[in-house]
């Protein structure tokens, strides 16, 4: 299957929205992969059940040996993606004989600059929840930082926190970019670590993710660990 058929397939899911499931995907402005060949989808429906929202996952059709494009309702909040997500990357870098190199997992988002759908890699990415921040992370196990230069970025609500500084968000993107990259300028490579507030929204979560992706380069480098927590329980 490649990107075409990709976009077919979710535009269906779209008109089939009257009898159900829907899916409504995050929008943002962040450009990312669109030509992408041999593909299986997954889908992550809301789904309401005794009051209560859930991510009803649809992964049934998936095949090892393609790329796995994952399709995620933007109304879901990070705390019912945890389970999802672990058990993806888990599936994802499961050994077999039917495993195969270089297959990756990606997140879609409509990009709103170009109309058109758009990939932002996620396949290294681990969830690390509910027990730690990376504050926290690296204090329990100092040797794994110890050599590295690193960077807390904490995504809450209508802001970015990078360690003790704080920027609005969406809206000041480019003075976070030209902050990262000032910092990093003549100095060793900074080991960018994310945290995010389990009560945001998936579309804020996948806006600010795939922004640090762009960004992501031989300056700083995100950490594989996705730090979701809850900011009642654990402060980073």
């Amino acid at each position: 299957m490649n990107f075409r058929h990709l976009l077919m397939g979710l535009l269906a899911v779209s008109v089939l929205s009257c009898r159900k499931p829907e899916i409504k995907i995050p929008v943002n402005d962040n450009p990312g992969l669109t030509n992408i060949n041999d593909i299986s989808q997954v889908y992550i429906f809301m789904k309401t059940t005794n009051g209560d929202t859930v991510a009803d996952m649809h992964d049934g059709q998936i095949i090892t040996t393609t790329h796995w494009v994952v399709h995620i309702d933007r109304r879901l909040r990070l705390k019912n993606l945890v389970v999802p997500w672990q058990k993806l990357y888990k599936k994802r870098h499961k050994k077999s004989i039917h495993s195969k190199p270089g297959t990756k997992l990606y997140l879609s988002h409509i990009d709103s600059v170009k109309g058109v759908m758009a990939l932002t890699d996620f396949t290294r990415m681990q969830v690390k929840s509910p027990f730690y921040t990376s504050r926290s992370y690296v204090r329990k196990y100092p040797a794994r930082y110890r050599q590295k230069n690193v960077l807390h970025i904490d995504i809450k609500p209508e802001k970015i926190l990078i360690d003790t500084l704080s920027f609005d968000f969406p809206r000041s993107k480019a003075a976070v970019i030209e902050y990262l990259y000032r910092i990093s300028k003549d100095k060793k490579p900074y080991e960018v670590m994310l945290n995010a507030d389990y009560n945001i929204s998936y579309e804020r979560f996948n806006d600010a993710y795939s922004f640090f992706a762009l960004a992501d380069s031989t300056l700083f480098r995100i950490d594989p660990y996705l730090f979701v927590y809850n900011p009642q329980d654990i402060e980073p």
